[in-house]
């Protein structure tokens, strides 16, 4: 989803250049999805009480979502 938004309409998702606006937006929805996916089965999908109980997991998922709309707050 966040991809589809920040793409600005091209829908070209083979031809990403590396190090591109299009390249970071696929970086870091990897990266979200990967952690999301790993609290998940660390945790037995309870996300609140994972990051409840973990300062470090929420430190990363607030780096993460940080990142992202600092990217998409700037424009690209």
């Amino acid at each position: 989803m966040h991809w589809g938004l920040t793409n600005k309409g091209s829908k070209a998702v083979a031809l990403i250049e590396p190090f591109t606006s299009g390249w970071r937006v696929m970086m870091y929805d990897m990266m979200l999805v990967a952690f999301l996916v790993a609290l998940a089965q660390y945790a037995g999908m309870t996300f609140l009480d994972a990051l409840k109980n973990s300062v470090q997991n929420l430190a990363l998922l607030l780096a993460l979502v940080g990142g992202i709309g600092i990217d998409y707050s700037v424009g690209g």
